[in-house]
This record gives C-alpha cells, sequence and structure tokens, in this order.
C-alpha cells in the first residue's frame, strides 16, 4: 500500500511541477491545488485541504521566473500531504496535528528543491545553443526534441525534490512523532493561523497597488474561513 501511494503521489509531483515551470501553468502546482489533489488520490482529501491552506500564501509573492529561485512549494505541499496521510494512519493520529508537524517538516526540506531546480534550469540552458544550431540548419525535429528535453529536466527536479522530502520526512516522522504528539495536539489550532498569517504580511510587504490589496484581503480571508470551517 505504501509503495502505491508513493507511486501515485510521485506522478502528481511531477505533472504539477512541470505545471510550475515548464509547463502549460494552469495553476495546478499551487498548494491549494496539489495538495488537495494529492489528498484525494491517496484517499483524504480533507487533509490535502488542510495543507494546502496552510501552505498557499507562504511563497505565493515569490514566482519561479526569471533569475528568481523560490522553495518549491509545489513539492512542498504534494510531500507533506502524503506524509501526513501515510502516517496518520500509522500512528492513529490526529489528523491536524499531523498535517502540521508534516507541514513543519516539509518547509525547509523544501529549500532542496532549489539545487534540483537550478541544476535542471542549468542543464536547459545547455540547449539554448544547440537549439540556434538547429533553427539555422533548418532541423525543426530537433528543436522539439530540446523542448521535450526542457520538460524531462524539470520533471525530474520536481520528482526528486519530492523524495527527499518524503525520505527525510518519514525519518523524522517515525523517530519523533510520539515525541511531540501532545505538543502539537495543544499547539495545531495556533499553528494553523500562524501559517496563513505569515504569507499574508510577506505578501502585503510587496503590495504596490490599492487595489490589489483589496483583492488580496478578499482572497485572504476565503481562505482563512475555509481554514477555520475545516
Amino acid at each position: 500500500m505504501f509503495l502505491f501511494e508513493l507511486i501515485a503521489a510521485a506522478l502528481i509531483s511531477i505533472i504539477a511541477g512541470i505545471d510550475r515551470t515548464a509547463g502549460p501553468q494552469i495553476m495546478l502546482s499551487r498548494p491549494l491545488v496539489a495538495a488537495p489533489l494529492t489528498g484525494l488520490v491517496l484517499g483524504n482529501g480533507m487533509i490535502g485541504l488542510e495543507v494546502g491552506v496552510l501552505l498557499e500564501l507562504i511563497w505565493l509573492a515569490w514566482v519561479p521566473a526569471g533569475a528568481s529561485i523560490p522553495p518549491d512549494d509545489t513539492q512542498i505541499a504534494v510531500g507533506a500531504t502524503f506524509l501526513s496521510v501515510v502516517f496518520t494512519e500509522y500512528w492513529k493520529a490526529d489528523p491536524t496535528a499531523m498535517a502540521v508537524f508534516a507541514v513543519l517538516i516539509s518547509c525547509p526540506l523544501g529549500r532542496i528543491g532549489v539545487f534540483f531546480d537550478r541544476l535542471a534550469r542549468g542543464y536547459n540552458d545547455r540547449g539554448n545553443s544547440r537549439l540556434l544550431r538547429s533553427v539555422k540548419n533548418g532541423v525543426l525535429e530537433e528543436v522539439e526534441g530540446v523542448h521535450l528535453l526542457g520538460l524531462l529536466y524539470f520533471g525530474l527536479s520536481s520528482v526528486l525534490s519530492f523524495l527527499v522530502i518524503v525520505l527525510a520526512g518519514t525519518v523524522i516522522l517515525l523517530n519523533f512523532y510520539p515525541l511531540v504528539e501532545k505538543l502539537l495536539l495543544m499547539g495545531s489550532n495556533f499553528l494553523k493561523t500562524a501559517f496563513p498569517l505569515i504569507g499574508a504580511a510577506t505578501i502585503i510587504g510587496t503590495i504596490r497597488l490599492g487595489h490589489t490589496v483589496t483583492l488580496f484581503l478578499v482572497s485572504f480571508m476565503s481562505t482563512l474561513l475555509l481554514l477555520w470551517y475545516f
């Protein structure tokens, strides 16, 4: 069962990771979408929704474009959801406490995604000279191949980031969850509120236009209401 869940989540991580950078960018990569989708596939969409709500605002203002390489929030969301679903069942734990702990574990591990993302961009950039040469020689089939290689690089980057989060998170949860369970049960409600507030503070610091502030506040209040409801 664990292997099936791992493979299913890894496939989601690849698809969502490509959507985040080299794909169609239809917002499948957003934590508020990727986490519930992962939860549904693994049999617990509610945990996925909790994880998505916790993570959605944290890096929303930091777009992976140009030279900017933020932590891979997509793989953090998918990895944290996988860990939450699997170990809620394994430890017979409170789902909210487990989701909060999985997010706390996955956020720092997501920094490793920056390394893999940088590698993928480096390999993708190496294809530029080959691409120019193919266009100059009129070999259009090779142009298509170079573009498809870009999808492969970013897909591999995504799944490697996901696997690091899952493997390291598994070791941590197996060894430390029983030690911190009581603390998590006492503090999980506070942390559930703190994560969106931290994300809100981060985004407000980057906003310059008045009407954008209004749109953001509406989005933030909607997310907060969802958080309190569930």
